[in-house]
């Protein structure tokens, strides 16, 4: 088995770099087509702020569909600001609001 591992290690590698691949556009695909075609809109609140691994700001915020509570991340422009407990637009996906996304622009904040 090793010695198949060693033999093979190029193919092996290219495969799993093309599925992962893959897996990255399917979800990024999945997303703008929910965003698309099952757009809802609501009101967020900015929970925390922090930045990824490669030093990238974004937002956790929460926001309320149907009375239940979710949460999401979300990246913005390192020019804004954003501070915990601001308000901005969230969009959702009415059929799954797992995909969601805070719109964070210098000019709509909500009051």
């Amino acid at each position: 088995m090793m010695n198949f591992i060693v033999k093979h290690w190029e193919k092996i590698g290219s495969v799993l770099l093309i599925t992962i691949g893959l897996l990255a556009f399917g979800k990024f695909f999945y997303n703008q087509a929910h965003f698309q075609f099952y757009p809802a809109y609501t009101t967020g609140v900015v929970t925390k702020l922090s930045k990824n691994a490669r030093g990238n700001p974004f937002v956790k915020y929460e926001f309320d569909v149907h009375g239940k509570m979710l949460q999401g991340e979300s990246s913005y422009g390192s020019a804004l600001h954003p501070k915990v407990g601001e308000k901005y637009p969230v969009v959702y996906s009415y059929k799954d609001p797992s995909v969601c996304r805070m719109e964070i622009h210098a000019d709509n904040q909500v009051p």
